[in-house]
């Protein structure tokens, strides 16, 4: 079985993604310390004892280092904030020929709203501190954490940027085992910061109207859903 690295899983996103992709996947789940990655799969396994003994065999802790030097794909859903001093910590352990995921999205708050943030993305800056054998790709920015962790079932549509098909080929098998997510390639690593402005906008849209979780679905009259 194929084991996939979660680097951030104590947040809502993170938890939500370890319990999904268990079901197909083993997922190791690395934090700055060992004994950290040990409590934080002990809460999930608490928050989610309907899922018994299967998911407790397939959640892995890990330290960090550990946990990108071993695997050949590390989904990333640290927060915006450190995200890239994190990645930069790492950086020497990566062994190369791996794929990185990153679910940041540099957002500002000004004036009682969200917007995206200024400069490079978060992905583009990632990019930027790995090895080049290692392919970053932004995905998963507009989906709903809190949903994806509490419910078994959500669908729409996840926006995939990266520089190489091939990449987004590899990033799509493993959204589509997430039942009723749909990737979509949106293009290069250019288009990136374009993807993590679309979570400010799902914040403003839920705030302003008293929306819970919105999520992003594209519409194809061509192959409606």
């Amino acid at each position: 079985m194929q084991t996939i690295g979660l680097l951030g899983g104590t947040g809502t996103l993170g938890k939500g993604l370890c319990v999904h992709l268990a079901d197909s996947f083993e997922v190791m789940v690395g934090s700055r310390s060992k004994d950290k990655a040990v409590a934080i799969v002990e809460e999930i396994l608490n928050e989610k004892s309907e899922r018994g003994q299967e998911l407790k065999e397939r959640l892995i802790p890990a330290e960090n280092s550990e946990m990108v030097s071993k695997v050949n794909t590390i989904v990333a859903t640290v927060p915006f904030e450190v995200a890239v001093e994190t990645v930069r910590s790492l950086a020497s352990s990566f062994r190369g020929n791996q794929i990185f995921i990153s679910a940041a999205a540099f957002l500002e708050k000004k004036d009682k709203e969200f917007q995206a943030g200024s400069g490079r993305s978060i992905s583009e800056q990632i990019q930027s501190l790995l090895p080049e054998t290692v392919q970053v790709a932004a995905a998963f920015q507009t989906v709903p954490a809190a949903f994806l962790y509490k419910n078994s079932i959500i669908e729409g549509d996840v926006l995939v940027a990266t520089n190489k098909k091939t990449t987004y080929d590899a990033c799509a098998q493993l959204i589509e085992r997430i039942k009723n997510l749909r990737p979509l390639y949106v293009g290069s690593l250019e288009v990136a910061r374009d993807i993590e402005g679309l979570t400010s906008i799902l914040l403003n849209v839920a705030i302003k109207n008293h929306l819970k979780n919105p999520t992003f679905k594209i519409i194809d009259e061509t192959h409606p859903r």
